[in-house]
């Protein structure tokens, strides 16, 4: 049987549709890859482990504590989203913060930003209309 060395010989990237709608394809895209990255830790993937990825446990430096965060720079985000130029994904990390579903907060290493999620905000953000 032929098959394609474009399908499923690498880690996809999967998306619930009903992420994309409430929040935007690109943005889905992002939240997913944070999330599996936050939550993948520990595990030697190889698209994983040339990341950083940390856990702050006393909430310093501004950051809340007990909570994974990743630590990207610009070749970071480059390598991870290789269809994308830096300022799209820029802008999709930009609008997850502002819609406060990620959590930004600057490293003292410059040019390398630190990113966890907030379930929370996520969990009212996609919460149904009417549900409470």
């Amino acid at each position: 049987m032929a098959t394609s060395k474009l399908l499923l010989d690498d880690y996809p990237i999967l998306v619930l549709p009903q992420l994309a709608v409430k929040i935007g394809l690109d943005e889905a895209i992002i939240l997913q890859q944070v999330h599996t990255q936050i939550n993948m830790n520990g595990l030697r993937i190889p698209q994983i482990d040339k990341h950083r990825v940390h856990f702050q446990k006393n909430g310093g430096e501004g950051r809340p504590q007990n909570k994974w965060w990743i630590v990207r720079g610009d070749e970071d985000l480059c390598r991870e989203y290789p269809w994308w130029h830096i300022g799209i994904i820029k802008q999709g990390f930009d609008r997850l913060v502002r819609m406060g579903v990620l959590i930004h907060s600057p490293n003292v290493i410059p040019g390398l930003e630190w990113y966890t999620i907030d379930y929370e905000n996520l969990a009212k953000l996609i919460e149904p209309e009417g549900a409470s």
